[in-house]
């Protein structure tokens, strides 16, 4: 009697196991993340040389296009951002703090000119563990200076095109 309640017990354990992970495939977000990802890069003919995850979020970089591409997924839904490098100024770290003095955010921010910029933020106190700042601002600096790297590389290019000296 002992083992017969057991081997059910097993059986009900089983079943509920693969039915539950049936129904959690079709709404995971890493999938819809990486969906929304392949749907804008087909969408824009773009050739992405460099991308990474981080977190809960996808970069991409055509260097080509020089375009750099993200897709976050926050608040259950995924956001696209597309900054063509080409009309950007500056691009800087950025840290927003509280009255004592600890980091709330870190953003990388893309400004294009005095009134509009672009953000991407790479830790937030709400949702980041404080553990996990020091290697937001290293992935902050790392594609920071990536790109830093193809901006001059695409001014030679084109200074070289016009024949002006630099």
């Amino acid at each position: 009697m002992l083992i017969q309640i057991l081997v059910a017990v097993a059986v009900a354990a089983v079943l509920y196991y693969v039915f539950s992970r049936r129904k959690g495939r079709a709404a995971h977000p890493e999938a819809e993340l990486i969906e929304s990802f392949e749907e804008m890069v087909r969408h824009r003919n773009l050739k992405i040389d460099h991308s990474v995850v981080i977190g809960n979020r996808i970069l991409g970089f055509d260097r080509k296009s020089n375009i750099f591409v993200i897709v976050d997924y926050n608040d259950n839904q995924p956001h696209q951002t597309v900054v063509s490098l080409n009309d950007v100024v500056s691009v800087k770290m950025k840290k927003e703090k509280n009255t004592s003095g600890n980091i709330q955010k870190l953003f990388l921010e893309f400004k294009r000119d005095e009134n509009d910029r672009d953000r991407i933020c790479f830790y937030d106190h709400r949702f980041d563990k404080i553990i996990h700042l020091p290697a937001a601002v290293r992935r902050v600096l790392r594609l920071k200076h990536r790109i830093d790297i193809n901006r001059s590389y695409i001014k030679r290019k084109a200074v070289v095109k016009t024949g002006l000296s630099m």
